[in-house]
């Protein structure tokens, strides 16, 4: 893809959770009004029947 072209496909990131971003994305079609494919999409979607409800707890700054 060309780095001066808007980005118009998936923003789904491809690189791995744990490393630093390499800013590569999945590129397919996207869905209407979103920001990923079909495939992303249901991934990013929450089942709160499948996962455990805990509230958000953010990390202590480093003193």
């Amino acid at each position: 893809m060309n780095d001066d072209q808007p980005r118009r496909g998936c923003q789904w990131p491809m690189w791995p959770h744990s490393s630093r971003p390499n800013h590569q994305y999945c590129g397919e079609r996207k869905r209407p009004e979103s920001s990923y494919c079909e495939k992303h999409y249901a991934l990013s979607i929450r089942n709160p029947d499948e996962e455990p409800s805990r509230p958000f707890v953010p990390r202590r700054l480093a003193a």
